[in-house]
């Protein structure tokens, strides 16, 4: 499978927030509970991570991945040590996958 990696834009937010709930939903069943995957929805991620694009930092990124047909099937957020900062310059904040797409080449 062919896919592209590029800076996030507020354009999309709406297909960030879609892998980021459909990972956890298909991740994290039977781990945690149901009724907090069901609290889980596209329009809490959509607020969530829009106001993550609307106030850009150089201390952030977050990176997409779409397929060949421009449908995005992951992200990856980080950026500034958030713990001990004179260990490591940067930090992995966050990596989804959605799970089709998980495991292959």
């Amino acid at each position: 499978m062919e896919c592209q990696i590029r800076k996030a834009a507020l354009e999309d937010v709406e297909g960030i927030a879609k892998v980021h709930i459909n990972s956890w939903n298909s991740t994290y069943k039977g781990i945690i509970s149901d009724d907090f995957l069901k609290k889980l929805t596209i329009e809490s991620g959509i607020k969530r991570w829009r106001e993550r694009l609307e106030n850009p930092s150089e201390k952030y990124r977050i990176l997409i991945a779409e397929d060949d047909k421009q449908q995005i099937i992951g992200f990856i957020d980080g950026g500034e040590n958030r713990g001990e900062a004179d260990k490591y310059d940067a930090e992995l904040y966050s990596f989804y996958l959605l799970e089709e797409v998980q495991n292959k080449e």
